[in-house]
């Protein structure tokens, strides 16, 4: 596995990629990467040049997921952010990455006011009941067949802020190459197969959920239940409910879980946590 590209397509494209508990709809890999194709391709011919940045503001979802492989199969560069900042917040971010489109959702009202004044294109990411997203915004209306140029491995792929504990945030670029080591590292480490169902416990615009709990179970054809919002009460039936056999967290989260396991009824099969992918 060399770039993103290579997630998708040495999987059985019948397998199921990705499953919403909300109303059970499931995504097989051949369905995401035909998504991420189209979506790529119309990207690339809004107007859009390899090594540009694609900003996203979505919360946890099928459309979070598509719109991040989506940018980084078109060549662009994914900057995720969290979708509950506020505007003078998405403003900073926004200009610090030097984003050329922002993607989101149709009710953001901060990002859209961050938007405005900067003077940037706003694309809307939606889904319909089957699980295909949909992205509409300036310069996307037109459907495309042609397929863009893959990315290379010094590609940036991933563009991310540290925690600016010490000072303010700081943009972390991630090539290609970085993040499918990364993943493929994890997945190797714990042995993921397609035999396993991963459950996604917390955001999606943190690099660790993201590359640690989700791309590394893509890599290794496993399915994913991804929920819009996962809380410690609702954990443990996700589990029992969809034979979750993967799921990673930091160690206080492992604990809350761990302590609610007894009074949440879950068998002493699923009381297995792995360690924090730090």
């Amino acid at each position: 596995m060399h770039t993103l590209v290579d997630l998708l397509i040495h999987t059985d494209t019948r397998q199921s990629a990705i499953l919403l508990p909300e109303d059970g709809t499931e995504i097989g890999y051949g369905s995401l990467s035909d998504q991420v194709d189209r979506l790529a391709a119309r990207l690339r011919h809004s107007g859009l040049d390899p090594g540009q940045v694609v900003a996203i503001a979505l919360p946890n979802g099928i459309e979070y997921l598509v719109a991040f492989l989506t940018a980084t199969r078109a060549r662009l560069i994914a900057a995720p952010m969290n979708p509950a900042y506020k505007a003078e917040e998405f403003r900073f971010f926004l200009e610090d990455f030097e984003a050329r489109i922002v993607m989101t959702t149709s009710v953001a009202d901060a990002v859209r006011e961050a938007t405005r004044a900067l003077s940037l294109p706003v694309w809307t990411a939606s889904r319909n009941a089957t699980g295909d997203v949909q992205l509409s915004g300036p310069g996307c209306s037109a459907s495309t067949k042609d397929t863009p140029d893959a990315p290379v491995p010094g590609d940036i792929a991933l563009l991310m802020h540290t925690s600016g504990t010490t000072g303010r945030p700081k943009a972390m670029p991630l090539t290609h190459a970085n993040v499918t080591a990364s993943v493929c590292h994890i997945a190797a480490h714990y042995q993921l197969s397609p035999a396993d169902t991963g459950l996604v416990v917390m955001p999606l615009f943190h690099g660790h959920w993201l590359i640690g709990a989700t791309l590394s179970a893509l890599v290794a054809g496993a399915r994913i239940v991804l929920p819009d919002r996962c809380s410690a009460h609702a954990f443990w039936p996700l589990v029992r409910a969809h034979t979750v056999t993967w799921y990673s967290a930091v160690p206080t989260i492992h604990q809350i879980l761990l302590a609610r396991a007894a009074s949440d009824n879950a068998d002493s099969l699923h009381r297995r946590s792995y360690a924090s992918l730090a």
